[in-house]
């Protein structure tokens, strides 16, 4: 969308530099900046994911207190500083107020603070926040300071198209005048780059918080006093929207664009005139015609039941709730992946690779009853010899030709009496280049540089970057996220990000799966206990921390399938969504920032969040919900009252549609309406029942306690074939 070098739609067509420089009157007075740097170089974390929907109404729905059982590092002294830097600025005492923000950011630059009832942020990101709440005379004093080191980093940053030196403006200079430039810059080289998510956020920073003035704004980080056109940057975030394919967001907020700038013109995406036509004319094509690369994957075929394939019992020692009239066929343990045409497998000591069309293997392994067996590592197996709390999950992924997964049991707390330490292990194999041989694998005490630590999840890959959760049981139980290189196994960065302070049970095992989440260059990490936290991408640091009330749960209770929940963040459109385990609330919390902006008391017992599109969050548990993203409000709800039809496994989505089952039938339902297109009976084809889905090359795949079973065209296969073939060929 970018025009000339340097043009702007809303402010005429000079370069850039002079046009901020005639902006405002820019000081010259280069001594006079010595403090202008304490907007370090943490602003640029909370910039991008607010989104232009969000009213400070909603923002307000997250103030009431929450418990912290959880061990973090808080300065008291530097709480008492910045409570007395914002009484400067209530004063309006400038000088006092930016001299005050300065040293605090300087003499604890790596702790944290509280800035609201239950929500952290490092103290430099937090002295930035609140120097953006400062009226303009405020602002204005400021800028005398920064403005005369930060033109000329956007400028050099301008001439040479570097968006590393511009996201220095933003991250040192965010409230200097040229921070609003930087932000429009960074937005148009994201778009053009295809990061959508990320040009939605750099221009949601330029745009203040809905809501009237009476009402506290929470300290997040928003441009204070643009000059860009807004209405030139709404259109840009309807643009958005229509390019990811959120078609029914987009039509809503093209509306509001309507009913506030109902008269805006300009151009956009090459066009000249009424900006609203030109969205809706954009809209509309991309309806009729679809846009190339962005067609929907084929929906899986459901008829036949094309192959099957036994799985090994996940047996555990669970201490288990009596369910009369409930069959008891094991946990949901399997989390297949697809890759090319082919689906893997894992039990947390093996992996499995078997063809899409028939369940054949899909290379030949020698390995004798197995096929498909492509990894082994059962020297390592141990026996649990107390019993375990808990329901396991074996989840592998698949990135760039490559499969990784955790191996190993999957205890993530030992109980006190035990005196053995559970050995982890991540494994890389090579898909692509070496059909499915070992390309590495890493152990935390030979891979990170803190003794201890035992891989807790399962890993998250992008790019080079590979993520995992981490968790060390003494002295007290930390959390934390380590990240590996993806094509060595190589230690990037490690982070401890707190302490969870109940005590480790004393006769049992607690045994799960945790998992990441990423967006907007930042790692999710729900941390139990009543907390998630954002981790820096390329650092680790730790950028803000989020408390809520967390209940208790019995052993026997985490051991069943309908009360355990994924607890897995789910990030979409600049927000993170969590169903917190031992808690009976939903939670939409701002990505970037922390802040809580609705929270919702569960319709019923959920499991898994699915997907949000437009404007919708898909959740499975019992039933399966759809909900208002902005705020938290039941649009929908598919599902039965009894037991027996309760949901069953992990569904997921495709295109416009859910698919999610019970034990008894597979259900596809419009993600928008909640109407439900097809229902399946899965009880009359060969006894399959409901379980994780996964779909890959027009099959679905149903990952049942101990049976692979595979929807597809072609005839049924068993996997057994497999065997007797290899036996009549010898």
């Amino acid at each position: 969308m970018r025009g000339a070098a340097g043009a702007s739609p809303c402010r005429g067509t000079r370069s850039a530099p002079l046009r901020v420089a005639a902006k405002r009157s820019v000081s010259k007075r280069v001594g006079d900046c010595g403090a202008g740097h304490f907007l370090g170089a943490c602003v640029l974390w909370l910039v991008v994911g607010l989104l232009a929907t969000s009213g400070r109404a909603l923002w307000a729905q997250g103030g009431r207190p929450a418990a912290r059982p959880i061990g973090l590092d808080v300065s008291l002294v530097a709480t008492k500083r910045l409570a007395a830097a914002q009484e400067f600025v209530g004063r309006g005492e400038w000088t006092a107020a930016i001299d005050a923000l300065e040293r605090l950011s300087r003499d604890f630059g790596d702790q944290m603070v509280e800035v609201e009832p239950g929500r952290f942020l490092k103290v430099p990101d937090a002295a930035t926040a609140v120097l953006l709440q400062m009226s303009p005379p405020g602002l204005a004093q400021y800028r005398l300071r920064v403005d005369p080191l930060m033109q000329p980093v956007y400028e050099r940053a301008f001439e040479r198209r570097n968006p590393e030196e511009m996201r220095r403006v933003v991250a040192e200079g965010f409230a200097s005048s040229f921070g609003d430039n930087a932000l429009w810059w960074l937005g148009e080289e994201a778009w053009e780059q295809g990061d959508l998510d990320a040009a939605r956020g750099f221009w949601t920073a330029m745009l203040p918080l809905p809501g009237g003035d009476d009402e506290p704004a929470p300290l997040v980080f928003r441009y204070p006093d643009t000059e860009f056109a807004p209405e030139q940057i709404r259109a840009r975030l309807v643009l958005c929207s229509i390019m990811q394919g959120a078609h029914g967001q987009a039509r809503h907020e093209l509306e509001a664009f309507r009913a506030l700038h109902p008269a805006a013109e300009g151009q956009l995406a090459g066009r000249v005139g009424d900006l609203a036509e030109t969205l809706e004319s954009i809209l509309s094509d991309v309806d009729s015609r679809g846009l190339a690369g962005m067609k929907q994957p084929p929906p899986p075929q459901m008829e036949i039941v094309s192959w099957t394939r036994d799985l090994p019992a996940a047996e555990l020692p669970l201490i288990e709730r009596s369910r009369p009239g409930l069959p008891s066929a094991g946990p949901l343990a399997y989390v297949p992946v697809v890759w090319a045409d082919s689906v893997l497998t894992t039990d947390g000591r093996s992996v499995w690779a078997n063809r899409l069309s028939d369940g054949s293997a899909t290379w030949p392994s020698g390995a004798e009853g197995e096929p498909g067996l492509i990894y082994s590592d059962r020297s390592r197996d141990v026996t649990l010899n107390l019993p375990t709390a808990g329901v396991p999950r074996f989840t592998g992924v698949v990135s760039e030709g490559r499969y990784y997964a955790r191996m190993g049991p999957p205890v993530v707390v030992a109980a006190q009496r035990s005196l053995r330490m559970f050995e982890s292990r991540l494994i890389c194999l090579d898909l692509a280049g070496a059909e499915g041989r070992l390309a590495w694998s890493a152990a935390p005490d030979e891979t990170l540089a803190t003794p201890g630590w035992t891989f807790s999840g399962a890993p998250l890959v992008d790019g080079d970057s590979l993520f995992v959760p981490l968790r060390r049981p003494a002295p007290q139980m930390e959390i934390g996220v380590a990240c590996l290189s993806a094509s060595t196994g190589q230690l990037l960065w490690e982070t401890s990000i707190c302490s969870d302070l109940q005590e480790r049970p004393a006769t049992h095992h607690l045994v799960d799966e945790e998992r990441l989440a990423l967006g907007n260059g930042f790692v999710y990490r729900y941390c139990g206990s009543g907390s998630v936290a954002a981790l820096e991408r390329a650092t680790g640091k730790t950028r803000w921390l989020t408390t809520y009330p967390a209940l208790s749960a019995a052993a026997e209770d985490v051991s069943d399938e309908r009360e355990l929940r994924s607890a897995v963040p789910l990030f979409a459109r600049g927000r993170l969504y969590l169903a917190p385990r031992h808690s009976d609330e939903l939670l939409a919390i701002d990505a970037a920032s922390g802040v809580v902006l609705w929270r919702r008391r569960e319709p019923g017992r959920i499991r898994d969040l699915i997907a949000a599109r437009d404007g919708v969050l898909i959740a499975a548990g019992d039933q399966l919900w759809g909900i208002e993203c902005d705020s938290g409000r039941v649009s929908w709800t598919v599902g039965f009252s009894d037991p027996q039809g309760f949901g069953y496994g992990r569904g997921l989505q495709v295109g416009g549609d859910v698919y999610w089952t019970t034990r008894e039938e597979l259900f596809v339902v419009d993600a928008q309406r909640g109407l439900i297109r097809r229902r399946l009976p899965l009880n009359v084809l060969r006894g399959t029942t409901g379980g994780n889905l996964a779909t890959g090359g027009g099959v679905l795949l149903i990952a049942q306690p101990r049976r692979l079973t595979a929807f597809g065209p072609t005839v049924e296969h068993s996997a057994a074939d497999d065997l007797r073939n290899s036996s009549q060929e010898k």
